[in-house]
């Protein structure tokens, strides 16, 4: 029991029996769930909210929605109820602590690396390094074949017709291209391009890490090929 009880109060509660029975994870797995906390982490603080929980977590890899047992929301909720926030309209933060704690809780029943690592990688679309190495050079062949098409339309890519594009391709006003704006752009274009590498572009050149390419970040991107 001692071992147990960390805060020395005699007693033993639930988070202290799971602490003490709770595996640590290897470097490989600790390294991604520490990476995707810092990605979701964007603001540096140690904390993250539900929204930054809602903007990046992928629903659509969820069994239960897949399955249609679960509505986004629902799939979005029951995710959240694992760290007592809500998903809108409330505060509540995730410390990293809590973060790397649930998945510490879910590694010990995933027991293989691989498969572990795929699971929170389609979660959450955040890769491991090596990983992310091969895809951003993969994307560039696709990224330069955008730029080709763009000179041929509207040659020279100066300041002013790059703004004019951006305006044109970000067809929901938000201010930001989306993964899924982005892979409308290529298609619009005939060029062959899977959502893995249209992640890998906008990971290379989203600086502010909104999960979109900003009129700034498009610009970098276009002028990084042209």
């Amino acid at each position: 029991m001692i071992y147990y009880d960390t805060n020395k109060d005699g007693g033993v509660s639930y988070e202290e029996f799971l602490q003490g029975i709770r595996e640590p994870m290897s470097e490989r797995r600790q390294a991604l769930v520490e990476k995707i906390f810092k990605t979701l982490d964007k603001n540096g603080s140690g904390a993250i909210t539900a929204a930054d929980i809602e903007s990046h977590y992928r629903v659509e890899s969820s069994p239960d929605f897949i399955s249609g047992a679960k509505t986004k929301q629902q799939v979005l909720e029951a995710f959240l109820s694992n760290f007592d926030v809500a998903p809108k309209g409330q505060d509540g933060t995730i410390t990293k602590e809590e973060f790397v704690n649930y998945y510490a809780d879910l590694s010990m029943v995933l027991p293989v690396d691989d498969y572990f690592v795929s699971v929170l990688e389609g979660a959450w679309e955040i890769k491991e390094e090596s990983k992310e190495a091969a895809e951003n050079e993969k994307a560039k062949g696709p990224a330069a074949a955008l730029v080709e098409k763009l000179k041929v339309v509207a040659a020279p890519l100066d300041d002013k017709v790059i703004e004019a594009a951006f305006k044109d391709f970000n067809k929901s006003k938000t201010g930001g291209l989306s993964i899924d704006e982005l892979q409308q752009i290529f298609a619009r274009f005939e060029i062959p391009i899977d959502r893995v590498s249209v992640i890998g572009i906008v990971r290379m050149f989203d600086k502010n890490k909104s999960g979109a390419l900003e009129l700034e970040e498009f610009r970098d991107l276009i002028k990084a090929f042209v």
